[in-house]
């Protein structure tokens, strides 16, 4: 949106897009993206342009934030506590558990809200 008014202008088209940051430095955006094929995060110019994919994760990518100097993009995946961050390790499982005729989980700690505190199930306090 142009700072004296106007008309909107859309910049971006491809995939679902969410979270956008602006950088501390407001040379550039960050935003988690599907447009090529899962959620990752990218960067772009503030006019749209430039646009360009900073991580290419088996376990995707989400909730994009940057460092305060904004050297750095801070952000979540969700990975295997067996691999960490180890992609090879989380994609080999991501690829076994799609094709598992399986899809059970066993849960064997859950976190639920009792009045004003949280507490963990199964687990020793």
């Amino acid at each position: 949106m142009p700072l004296a008014g106007g008309a909107p202008k859309q910049i971006t088209a491809d995939g679902n897009n969410d979270t956008a940051r602006w950088s501390p430095d407001s040379k550039r955006i960050a935003y988690v993206s599907t447009r090529g094929g899962s959620s990752q995060i990218w960067t772009m110019n503030p006019d749209g342009t430039g646009a360009k994919q900073v991580t290419k994760l088996a376990s995707e990518a989400a909730g994009v934030k940057w460092s305060p100097d904004g050297r750095w993009l801070i952000f979540v995946s969700e990975v295997y506590p067996s691999c960490n961050a180890d992609d090879a390790c989380n994609a080999n499982k991501i690829d076994a558990e799609s094709k598992s005729k399986v899809k059970a989980r066993t849960y064997t700690a859950l976190l639920y809200r009792h009045w004003t505190e949280w507490r963990g199930s199964g687990a020793s306090t």
